[in-house]
């Protein structure tokens, strides 16, 4: 402990000096934003580091724009705090990525890592609780699944967290949503099937997800489970429309209309939904500067 608040003390010294050397106020801002950690990681797969401090902030250098153009560097402040943050032991994470739980204060990543990332945590009224918070605060996990209930929209994330203690059983997994054929499990029609068999205290739960396709199950409060019809709910459609088959068409769909575009420039094509594509000319600044994709919202082309 000793030696870790000798640090704080340094790493106090170091922002001071940071913000007092800035060249402009969004550097200052910058550095006076950094906030300070010492209570580890909920987030699972994060080891904690050798000095106990982690520091929440945006590092970046401070350029100039104009017209969406980046000018010139005014202000490398934050990039030398970093690093000088780094020379003493902190471990530095960005602020636009982590957050904090309510009850613990432990850090809880809040942007995906990987294809396979998964919330670690829930939030109810505008606060964070990590998952060991949840599992030790029956009430919070109560509350939490119970704003889940009926919902298709939203799901359980948490993959250590006991739907049967809090009452639940799984009805059915082994659902998958995605591009592979197949694949076209509807949470929505599911839930559809559900309410029509008189079942409302039911949830979903992602049980995997990758790049390509995401893995499910759904639960039924024991309330609720006596409403289910097993003929029924054997019977019931559980599929939505086929995601493998609109991807196909509008892949059809995006070379025929590229194959017709002409001029300057690098073709590129979104897919739909619905199984069409729109595509454009792209000039090789958008392509760089990642505004390729730039096609008109619906509202807009409404109003033009």
């Amino acid at each position: 402990m000793a030696n870790q608040s000798e640090k704080l003390k340094r790493v106090d010294k170091i922002l001071a000096a940071g913000a007092k050397c800035a060249k402009s106020h969004p550097g200052m801002s910058q550095i006076d934003q950094v906030t300070i950690h010492t209570d580890g990681y909920a987030e699972p797969g994060y080891p904690e580091p050798d000095s106990g401090i982690v520091a929440l902030g945006n590092w970046n250098t401070v350029h100039a724009y104009r017209g969406g153009e980046e000018l010139m560097e005014i202000d490398d402040a934050p990039k030398r705090v970093a690093k000088l943050l780094e020379k003493v032991g902190v471990e530095l994470r960005w602020s636009d990525e982590w957050t904090t739980c309510y009850s613990c204060n432990r850090l809880l990543r809040t942007t995906a890592d990987g294809y396979d990332w998964q919330r670690a945590y829930i939030e109810l009224q505008g606060d964070n609780f990590c998952a060991d918070c949840v599992a030790r605060e029956r009430d919070l996990a109560e509350d939490y699944l119970k704003d889940l209930e009926g919902d298709h929209r939203r799901c359980v994330t948490m993959a250590d967290l006991d739907l049967g203690r809090y009452g639940y059983r799984r009805l059915e997994g082994d659902f998958e949503h995605g591009y592979h054929p197949g694949q076209d499990a509807s949470p929505r029609v599911i839930g559809a099937a559900l309410k029509n068999m008189g079942v409302s205290r039911y949830l979903f739960r992602l049980d995997s997800c990758g790049q390509f396709d995401t893995a499910f199950s759904v639960w039924v409060h024991e309330e609720d489970i006596v409403n289910v019809d097993p003929k029924k709910w054997a019977d019931a459609n559980k599929n939505g429309p086929s995601v493998s088959e609109a991807l196909d068409r509008a892949l059809r769909d995006a070379s025929e209309k590229m194959s017709k575009l002409s001029g300057p420039g690098i073709k590129v094509a979104q897919c739909n939904p619905d199984g069409t594509a729109d595509v454009r000319m792209a000039t090789p600044e958008e392509f760089i500067k990642g505004e390729a994709l730039n096609f008109p919202k619906e509202e807009e082309e409404c109003e033009n």
